[in-house]
């Protein structure tokens, strides 16, 4: 997993949206990101350099990760609603049940807070990982959760058949947690190898 400029892009036009700067910034990153433009190696080190309170979430263990397994939920009270950002780069699509993973973003997500995704657009990155989503799905995400959609684009910076989805989410309030038969509207929108009615 790798974040690149565009990805710190995503965060600085997070921050700007909710008035704070990096070393305000208490940042939850799912997956051990390494960094594809500096010597720093992981983003830990960089984000950490430029101030932020960072910490990620991934079943590694590599660069001090929080160990969870995002497919189920994660409920321990110190971290729950904790982060003023939360970044999924690249992370999501390799998680086996979507409806947690996505429960889990929500949960760590502060009142108010941004969560920020870039993930594969479906007909790209081939043979990369489990789940490709579009456009729509974060439309209806944003629905059912109540989020403020503040930007919603499809990421053409790593060239063809490497597009991806960018969206970046302000959470508005606390809410009731999604059910997973509401979560079907964002299901039939999500592609895998496997039939669609077998999502519904």
């Amino acid at each position: 997993m790798g974040m690149h400029k565009y990805e710190i892009s995503l965060i600085k036009k997070s921050l700007d949206f909710i008035n704070l700067d990096f070393e305000n910034c208490v940042l939850a990153e799912l997956g051990n990101q390494r960094i594809r433009f500096s010597p720093f190696g992981s983003s830990k080190s960089y984000l950490s350099s430029l101030g932020v309170k960072h910490e990620s979430f991934d079943w590694n263990g590599f660069d001090d990760v929080k160990v969870i397994n995002l497919a189920i939920p994660y409920e321990d009270k110190k971290f729950i609603e904790k982060y003023n950002v939360v970044t999924n780069f690249g992370t999501s699509e390799h998680v086996y049940d979507q409806y947690w993973c996505f429960w889990n973003i929500d949960n760590l997500c502060s009142i108010g807070g941004m969560m920020i995704h870039n993930i594969p657009l479906k007909d790209n990155w081939s043979g990369h990982c489990d789940y490709w989503y579009n456009l729509d799905f974060f439309k209806n995400l944003s629905k059912i959760y109540e989020y403020n959609l503040v930007s919603l684009e499809i990421d053409s910076s790593r060239g063809p058949g490497k597009h991806s989805v960018s969206c970046i989410l302000n959470k508005t309030k606390k809410n009731k947690h999604m059910t997973e038969e509401k979560f079907k509207i964002c299901l039939i929108e999500i592609y895998k190898c496997i039939p669609v009615q077998l999502l519904l």
